[in-house]
């Protein structure tokens, strides 16, 4: 949350980046319940860069443990679904990807709100002055800001 905080643009409501920051700003203020909290555990990778799987045709297969460890599973699916190494470049449909699982209906809820936690966390990375900012095509955050005004959209509905 005080990374959001720390984000004022001044560009005014009809950008999609203001829109975008001022909305999850107060989307983080009051989070849904469990959010943190690993509810279904599983062996988790930790990364969901694309630059960490080797696709043979048939298989993927994980080469990056550095974040291994336990985690919550609806994280992980929505680390898979949102990391912007797929998503932004069209890598993957983050719909998909989350169809590819069998979850219950509390842990689709919980994607959707881990989704917008990682959402928000690389719109974030994509405003000017941040790591992902110099290293992503222009436009990027704006296209980002429009993916996560979608997703808080679907939260609240």
């Amino acid at each position: 949350v005080k990374w959001i905080e720390k984000e004022r643009r001044h560009t005014g409501l009809h950008d999609p980046v203001d829109r975008a920051l001022a909305a999850t700003r107060e989307w983080h203020a009051a989070p849904p319940r469990g959010i943190g909290e690993i509810i279904d555990p599983v062996i988790a990778q930790g990364d969901g860069n694309v630059d960490n799987m080797l696709w043979d045709g048939s298989r993927v297969r994980l080469i990056d443990f550095e974040g291994f460890g336990v985690g919550d599973l609806a994280f992980e699916v929505a680390d898979l679904a949102e990391h912007i190494s797929s998503r932004l470049r069209g890598l993957s449909d983050p719909e998909a990807v989350i169809a590819g699982f069998d979850l219950s209906p509390g842990c689709r809820r919980r994607v959707l709100a881990y989704r917008v936690v990682l959402a928000t966390f690389w719109l974030l990375m994509l405003l000017p002055g941040n790591a992902g900012h110099h290293r992503n095509a222009e436009g990027s955050d704006r296209l980002q800001a429009l993916h996560l005004l979608g997703l808080l959209d679907r939260a609240a509905g």
